[in-house]
């Protein structure tokens, strides 16, 4: 048996693909201190190992096996324009993603008062009135200190009444 022969020349791989930028970079609504990004991986043969974050031009962080960042040091008032790059286990890195300008809103949300308090329990309850199909109820109205939306009302052990077919609901307070 015949060995075949050595290559004249060493072969060398010059393939040096660069990673591929990530895509369609985004960004949930600034409600809170925080922006909350998102892309898409960078389409690359899986050689991706880090993704570089960029706010106003400037690296802020790198991250890893993730495809999401916190950005938590932002103000109130300000807008912000973030990029990312892939790099690859070679150093390699991706061009830039798509550029994302977030405006951050003048200040926390206003949230409504709290409703803490419970309405009272409805008292009274009684049939005035009833058929094969249909029951008519009263009660007494309940209160509450933010104002009452509506009531539910039980059958046994199922909510809401509606789930019984073929009966009406009729109220009367």
């Amino acid at each position: 048996t015949t060995e075949p022969a050595p290559p004249s020349q060493p072969i060398v791989d010059t393939t040096f693909n660069v990673p591929s930028a990530p895509e369609n970079l985004q960004a949930g609504p600034p409600l809170t201190n925080q922006i909350n990004l998102k892309w898409k991986a960078s389409p690359s043969d899986g050689s991706v190992l880090t993704y570089l974050i960029y706010r106003d031009s400037s690296l802020i962080d790198s991250v890893s096996s993730t495809i999401d960042y916190v950005d938590q040091n932002v103000a109130f008032g300000k807008a912000y324009n973030y990029y990312v790059t892939a790099r690859d286990g070679n150093g390699r890195t991706s061009e830039q993603s798509n550029t994302l300008r977030v405006h951050m809103p003048n200040g926390p949300p206003r949230f409504a008062s709290l409703d803490v308090t419970a309405p009272t329990k409805p008292q009274g309850l009684v049939a005035i009135d009833m058929t094969t199909t249909e029951v008519t109820l009263q009660w007494d109205e309940s209160s509450d200190d933010k104002g009452l939306s509506g009531y539910k009302v039980f059958v046994g052990t199922r909510n809401p009444f509606s789930l019984y077919q073929g009966y009406t609901f009729v109220t009367s307070t």
